[in-house]
């Protein structure tokens, strides 16, 4: 999936467009060698007009806001809170950075929102889920972001070696079985990133409320004219939501019963 997503999406299609354009203008094909470099130029400008970003992304947001309002209405929330990693890094050069700050991204309001649940008593443990290529895992980060929050490490387990969403659900099954939690758990994520997520935690036998905790069309507005023009923030909006929507069907699948 990381490999596809390096040569489908901005920049990598990019780069890939121009190699292939070079390689057929030196064999004397000249159009095709147009078409190979502007296509993905063209691409790559539509994903990043912001109304086609937005048009990507609300369905995501609105599925897991209409989701998880039903499943609250319909059960309690789990005693268990999961909150996904990718909001958090070293805040300096090295590892040793990170005993005294962290870097937070706008993904950060996973692990507030899980820190409000924990404060107002809904739930009694959080599995923080995340692993890193530095010394200290994203799960240890978020640990100490949730600490600085007002939530006690006794509250908190960390599966701290996955590094994608599947292996976020397999290790995040196991740390609860080997700590006697049930299957029932609370699974905060961004709202693009919800659906998929939720897909991937129930193949691995667990049976989660999805928690949207960060929200990039849904409640938004643009403010300036420049909004409205094209930009890699919202080509980078585009590809992680077109992720998210081929995400099933080029992943795993639940094995059948």
């Amino acid at each position: 999936m990381q490999i596809a997503q390096g040569i489908l999406f901005p920049p990598g299609i990019l780069l890939i467009g121009l190699l292939a354009g070079v390689l057929a203008a030196r064999r004397g094909r000249w159009r095709l060698a147009f078409a190979l470099i502007a296509a993905p130029v063209v691409a790559t400008l539509v994903l990043s007009l912001p109304w086609v970003a937005d048009r990507i992304s609300l369905p995501l947001e609105q599925r897991a806001l209409a989701d998880s309002r039903a499943a609250l209405a319909a059960r309690a929330m789990p005693r268990t809170a999961v909150v996904l990693g990718g909001m958090i890094g070293i805040a300096g050069p090295d590892a040793q950075a990170a005993q005294t700050g962290y870097d937070l991204a706008g993904a950060a309001d996973r692990v507030v929102a899980a820190a409000r649940l924990w404060r107002t008593g809904q739930v009694d443990h959080l599995v923080l889920a995340g692993g890193s290529g530095t010394a200290i895992s994203e799960a240890e980060l978020m640990a100490r972001f949730a600490a600085d929050l007002g939530v006690p490490r006794a509250a908190m387990l960390l599966e701290d070696a996955s590094r994608n969403t599947h292996q976020n659900a397999e290790r995040v099954a196991a740390v609860l079985r080997r700590n006697n939690l049930g299957p029932d758990v609370a699974l905060i994520t961004s709202a693009m990133h919800l659906p998929r997520a939720m897909a991937e935690f129930r193949c691995a036998g667990l049976d989660p409320v999805g928690v949207p905790a960060e929200f990039e069309v849904l409640g938004g507005w643009r403010e300036f004219p420049a909004d409205w023009l094209p930009s890699l923030a919202n080509a980078d909006r585009s590809r992680r939501a077109l992720k998210e929507w081929l995400g099933p069907l080029v992943g795993a699948q639940c094995p059948q019963s």
